[in-house]
């Protein structure tokens, strides 16, 4: 009796979740387009426009001051990047499910997006009822990439990875080959005092290189200049002048050879950088 109790609970609550409405945040810079949007998802019932937003800033403040389900976010957005805007609210734990909204993107920036939090990304040629019904399969926890919605994150981050790795390098952003060759070293989980003895130079040295490094990719921090390097083919063996090794991360101490999802989902470090489910 009580499990059956259990079970008429359990299905009454999932009808509840269902009939409320799914709030969603709308921001791009185009007023034209927002203003399409909004009429468009206002057709649906089930969903509530609860506000809007003309640049990435204003995306992150209303995103943590409205109780936002979804948040619809164009990748190019002025002020704050829109891959900078969900870096932000990921990292605050704001609880909002993002879909990134763009006319254009190459599949380092889809691997990116996965990584910084985001849970699905549509082309904003998408097809009405493909909208709605992305929109849907992310608010009950799964991803949506292109056209169609994703059961294994995992595979799909390893496959787009193989992808950039096969593809060669075109731009180098101005780095050296000593910067380059440090790129892979703190890539590969290397650390200062790791990489001054690996190419016989001083500590100090290293983080002059560091900083030169930061300043011609635009990041702050030795993950995000892992995921630039992953991005844009920087691992290209060709272009540096270290023993060939593998993209690599390192979490708790231990090594990785080379990039496998599967271990640094084991390892804690990727629930940290996708989404959670709420």
């Amino acid at each position: 009796m009580a499990l059956i109790l259990g079970l008429v609970l359990a299905e009454s609550e999932k009808r509840n979740k269902k009939s409320q409405p799914i709030r969603i945040l709308i921001a791009d810079d185009h007023p034209i387009f927002r203003d399409g949007l909004r009429r468009l998802l206002e057709t649906e019932p089930q969903f509530v426009v609860i506000g809007e937003a003309s640049d990435g800033d204003e995306a992150v403040k209303a995103a943590k001051e409205l109780k936002t389900d979804i948040l619809l976010l164009d990748l190019n957005m002025p002020r704050v990047h829109g891959l900078e805007a969900l870096k932000d609210l990921t990292t605050s734990g704001t609880p909002v499910r993002i879909i990134l909204l763009t006319a254009e993107i190459q599949k380092p920036q889809i691997v990116e997006a996965l990584l910084l939090g985001a849970s699905g990304l549509i082309m904003k040629d998408t097809p009405t009822q493909l909208l709605f019904k992305a929109i849907r399969t992310v608010m009950n926890g799964e991803y949506w990439i292109g056209r169609e919605s994703v059961s294994d994150i995992i595979q799909t981050l390893r496959d787009l990875a193989y992808f950039i790795r096969t593809e060669r390098r075109k731009d180098n952003f101005g780095l050296t080959p000593r910067e380059l060759e440090i790129v892979r070293a703190l890539s590969a989980g290397d650390t200062n005092k790791d990489i001054a003895k690996r190419f016989s130079i001083s500590e100090q040295t290293v983080k002059h290189h560091l900083t030169n490094i930061f300043n011609k990719t635009g990041v702050s921090q030795r993950l995000e200049l892992a995921l630039f390097a992953l991005s844009h083919n920087l691992m290209d063996v060709e272009n540096t002048n270290t023993k060939e090794r593998p993209l690599s991360w390192q979490s708790a101490g231990k090594r990785r050879n080379e990039l496998d999802l599967a271990e640094l989902e084991s390892s804690g470090l990727l629930s940290k950088l996708l989404p959670k489910t709420h």
